[in-house]
């Protein structure tokens, strides 16, 4: 039995459709499962006391704290301090912080800065990564005592990892 020629174009196209349609459908769903890296300036390091609000983003996810430094500082990597994290209720935790335990990264490049994590997973203490204690939807403040200063220029980020589309 010949299939007529209409009828293979039609199945042709329904064809077509179908792949196009299940090609969407897996974009779709690698957007809303896949995270998106996500970046947020928190303060400038002007001095060697930093305070400032951080507030967590619902569904964000895989924080991570990171000293920005300007691409063209001649000055070495050299710093020392501490990072305290606090709510209404006290202090949650408190991280040292130092340019001997720091992680480069590209996550600034954007930026037009050098990323240093300063929080990375890798850290074995509990308490010292970000997603061991910030809790989705939260105010936390935050206090950065430096005994030793970053760079001029620096600046603190806060990275995660959200949802495309999501600010």
């Amino acid at each position: 039995m010949a299939i007529s020629r209409v009828t293979k174009f039609a199945l042709t196209i329904a064809v077509v459709i179908a792949v196009i349609g299940v090609w969407s459908l897996c974009v779709q769903f690698m957007m809303h499962t896949v995270g998106t890296p996500k970046r947020e300036k928190l303060a400038d390091c002007t001095s060697d006391r930093l305070s400032f609000p951080l507030k967590v983003r619902d569904r964000h996810s895989n924080y991570h704290l990171v000293l920005g430094l300007p691409r063209a500082a001649t000055e070495p990597l050299s710093f020392r301090g501490e990072v305290q994290v606090s709510q209404s209720t006290g202090l949650v935790t408190r991280i040292l912080i130092s340019s001997d335990n720091t992680t480069p990264c590209n996550w600034l490049d954007s930026a037009g800065l050098a990323g240093y994590i300063l929080t990375w997973s890798s850290r074995t203490n509990r308490g010292e990564r970000f997603d061991d204690f910030l809790v989705r939807g939260q105010s936390y403040h935050v206090q950065v005592a430096f005994s030793n200063s970053p760079p001029r220029g620096s600046s603190l980020w806060i990275s995660s990892l959200g949802r495309l589309g999501e600010p």
